[in-house]
């Protein structure tokens, strides 16, 4: 059984106006994806896939969401460490869609809404706090600044990963 993390389809129109990030946008759906991608390699697992691809819902208009696959294995505090990916990885693209490094307070202090299969768990931090969860996420893209820049880039122009 696969698991799948999904992107944030289920916002109405007037939740999407509401967030600072461009949430619908290619660029946002390639680089939740990578994030989720980038901590899942990370964390060991080796069927990882991702795609962003259009959805039209009605009063919302057509728009870009995202799924990432990460097929067997995930168990434990991995699992919120690749549910965290997603949207830290967000603040790791600046206003040009390009990569960059961003402070540990900007990524932890935003509270945008997270998608309903984002949400960590008790399960999924596995006896961590949820700071240290956040921490070793942070870490985890911080040093894989190219890793996240391909995927995302792929992402972009193709689509799919890998």
């Amino acid at each position: 059984m696969a698991f799948v993390i999904s992107g944030r389809e289920n916002l109405a129109a007037s939740e999407i106006n509401l967030l600072e990030a461009p949430i619908g946008t290619l660029a946002f759906a390639s680089i939740h994806e990578a994030g989720h991608f980038t901590v899942a390699k990370a964390c060991g697992l080796s069927s990882v896939s991702a795609r962003v691809f259009q959805l039209y819902k009605s009063g919302v208009g057509t728009f870009w969401k995202g799924q990432t696959n990460l097929g067997r294995g995930y168990v434990g505090k991995r699992m919120a460490l690749i549910k965290l990916g997603g949207s830290f990885a967000e603040h790791f693209l600046d206003s040009s869609n390009r990569i960059y490094l961003p402070s540990f307070i900007d990524v932890v202090g935003d509270r945008s809404v997270i998608s309903q299969s984002d949400q960590i768990t008790h399960m999924d931090l596995g006896g961590d706090s949820v700071l240290e969860a956040q921490r070793r996420t942070f870490f985890i893209l911080r040093g894989r600044l190219a890793d996240l820049d391909r995927i995302y880039k792929n992402l972009l122009q193709r689509h799919s990963h890998p």
